[in-house]
């Protein structure tokens, strides 16, 4: 914790702000225990005390969490949160958001980010890069199961089962790739004009560690 709240002092140094992801679409309902609440609001306000600028989530008792407790923190929720219409989005925008990471499912739906961002002032994002089937069937459980990931991987037996079986569907039918509703860069001028505010890059768990 030392080490990244260096980290968070260099990087403001130049501008650069900590957005704190702890997006998990499932706690095992220890969130609602006196014990996993408790350990809950200590990361939080260790945030705070960091200097982190934002916290990322999906679950609304802990965005509840975070309005109530660290006004500090800004708000924004996840593409797990799955906000793909007007309606889901407004009431994250009456939980504190500040931004909103819509789902990348409704990418190439201009009519219904029209609609979001009419609904809405808080900040609207888009991942640019979407990989995942469209409409993809299990895109639930798998968010589910990284949820949980940490147990599995602490007793040895994590295998991404989704990553996998999604992984065979588009190696069965190049034209997956085409449907996945990814942006081309070339109609992000389109995207602006329909007011959505920011690009997010999705692929964190591919960066590499320099030598």
């Amino acid at each position: 914790e030392d080490e990244v709240a260096l980290h968070v002092r260099q990087a403001a140094a130049h501008g650069i702000r900590l957005v704190y992801v702890m997006n998990a679409t499932c706690l095992g309902n220890q969130e609602y225990s006196e014990q996993g609440r408790g350990q809950l609001l200590q990361r939080l306000q260790w945030l705070v005390d960091i200097g982190a600028a934002a916290v990322v989530t999906a679950n609304p008792f802990v965005m509840e969490l975070v309005r109530e407790n660290f006004p500090a923190l800004e708000l924004h929720i996840s593409v797990l949160a799955a906000v793909n219409d007007a309606r889901k989005a407004k009431f994250f925008e009456d939980l504190g958001a500040a931004v909103i990471h819509l789902d990348p499912q409704i990418n190439r739906d201009f009519r219904r980010l029209q609609t979001i961002r009419q609904a809405v002032k808080c900040d609207i994002s888009l991942v640019v890069n979407e990989g995942c089937l469209l409409s993809c069937p299990i895109r639930q459980y798998h968010s589910n199961m990284i949820s949980h990931s940490g147990e599995s991987i602490a007793g040895r037996y994590y295998v991404d089962y989704c990553y996998y079986r999604c992984s065979l569907l588009k190696m069965e039918d190049a034209a997956e790739y085409l449907r996945s509703p990814w942006v081309r860069p070339e109609d992000l001028a389109v995207y602006e004009d329909l007011g959505i505010d920011l690009c997010k890059v999705a692929g964190r768990e591919n960066m590499e560690e320099g030598p």
